[in-house]
This record gives C-alpha cells, structure tokens and sequence, in this order.
C-alpha cells in the first residue's frame, strides 16, 4: 500500500472543511440602504398630487387623465372654479 503525500491531504482536508462549513449570511450593505429607504416612502393623497402636478404646470385636464379621476375632482381639490380655469 503507498502514502499519501502530505500535500494531498492537506488539499482534500481543506475541500472537506470547507463544504462543511455553513456560508456566511449574505447581508450587504446594499440591502440595508433598501431597507432604510423603504421606511421613508411617503404616500401623498390623491388631492396632494394634484395640488403637486399643478404646481408643476400640468393642466386640469392632464392631471385628471394622469390621476383617473374626474375634471370636476381635480377643480375642488385645487378650489378651481369653471370661470377661473
């Protein structure tokens, strides 16, 4: 019967070693930047986004086309009468 070389029972130690070992848990500091943003999300009403897109120049009209919502809603969330538009 030969010996093994003491080499290759370092290197076949080693792999076993290895694949035994659980792997590290993959935090990354990428995930935890995510995590923190999520908690700042803030949800604006339908009547602050108008009041939003309107500031930004956006038309009555467009502002109901991008909401889904009604000419007439747009008008009492921005206190617009007909005769001011």
């Amino acid at each position: 019967m030969s010996a093994i070389p003491n080499s290759l029972a370092t290197l076949s130690s080693t792999t076993a070693d290895s694949a035994l070992t659980p792997a590290a848990p993959a935090t990354t500091q990428a995930s935890q930047v995510n995590a923190n943003q999520i908690a700042d999300v803030v949800e604006l009403t339908q009547a602050e986004q108008a009041q939003q897109l309107y500031n930004q120049g956006q038309t009555v009209p467009q502002i109901a086309f991008n909401l889904n919502s009604s000419i007439q809603a747009i008008d009492s969330y921005l206190n617009i009468s007909n005769n001011s538009r």
